[in-house]
């Protein structure tokens, strides 16, 4: 499945994270205009302040601030140019682990995190109790609208799997998801290397790399793809990671994510390309139908098609 005209050029040709394992190559030639990686860095650098580090990455808050009634997250930065003149892609590893019980997950799914782009801040006057701390009067940061890649911990017949999904957050805070996939099963520990890639903004592609550790080296992948003009317009954009409810229910202990690589590479553009539908249902004689996108199996499904 995937955009006919998706990323393929401007110097981000194999935006795929490579197989090696467990080594994080960045998937792009270009020069990231942000990096952060946590075997090396002391501290995970946001915008305006930057928060300490392991060895091992940066362990992402999965509290809930009860507060401000959002999940922690963390602006990384904010992009140059509209979504609409520009390719953007953010590429990175996580390293999760959830030891907890299986049935201790929610029914949908609770997230391990979640990256947005072509991001809005969406701000809200609130206050601290009488004499206490005080926001201040433009508001605070309550949560962000935009596109969001987001991974799920999911219980599938008593097993972990991990499910990758795109949804848009508008400023009322609706949520509507455009395409959602099921990984797995997963081990208690595991990798989840991603490539997110914004053309023109309009074509989205998602490529997942679920990597379970052991013997084996198993890996689960997954190509997502999709175009919407949401936010193409707007003046910079944040990108930002978190929105974790991973610890909502259980004992950070017994769950966790770990970010330990992040890239992001930022070119201008001059617009997502023309899309060619691919022209199925015109060799079949139907007349009426547009398809939008060409997968990989499009060549087998015409020939199933075809009497």
């Amino acid at each position: 499945m995937g955009n006919i005209e998706c990323v393929g050029s401007g110097g981000f040709d194999g935006v795929c994270v490579t197989r090696e394992f467990p080594s994080f190559v960045v998937p792009f030639s270009e020069s990231p205009v942000y990096h952060f990686d946590g075997h090396r860095d002391k501290s995970f650098p946001v915008k305006g302040k930057r928060h300490p580090s392991t060895g091992q990455g940066f362990v992402m808050d999965s509290t809930i601030d009860k507060f401000l009634q959002r999940p922690t997250f963390y602006t990384v930065m904010e992009t140059s140019q509209p979504p609409k003149e520009s390719l953007v892609v953010v590429a990175g590893r996580v390293f999760v682990n959830y030891s907890a019980p299986v049935h201790q997950i929610a029914e949908g799914g609770v997230c391990i995190f979640a990256v947005c782009i072509r991001g809005v801040p969406l701000f809200e006057h609130v206050s601290g109790p009488p004499g206490g701390f005080q926001f201040p009067h433009d508001g605070s940061h309550k949560f962000d609208s935009g596109l969001f890649v987001s991974f799920f911990l999911t219980n599938v017949d008593g097993q972990c799997h991990v499910a990758p999904t795109l949804a848009l957050v508008t400023e009322q805070l609706l949520e509507l998801n455009l395409m959602d996939e099921v990984l797995g099963p997963v081990p208690e520990s595991f990798y989840i290397d991603f490539a997110i890639v914004d053309q023109g903004g309009r074509n989205i592609q998602l490529d997942v790399i679920v990597r379970c550790p052991g013997p084996e080296r198993r890996t689960l992948r997954k190509l997502l793809a999709d175009h919407t003009t949401f936010h193409d317009h707007v003046h910079n954009a944040a990108i930002s990671i978190g929105y974790s409810h991973l610890n909502e229910h259980v004992s950070p202990r017994e769950a966790s994510a770990v970010l330990q690589n992040l890239s992001i590479a930022e070119q201008q553009c001059d617009g997502a390309p023309v899309m060619r539908p691919f022209p199925v249902f015109e060799r079949r004689n139907v007349v009426g139908h547009v398809v939008q996108y060409e997968g990989e199996d499009s060549c087998e499904a015409l020939g199933v098609l075809s009497p």
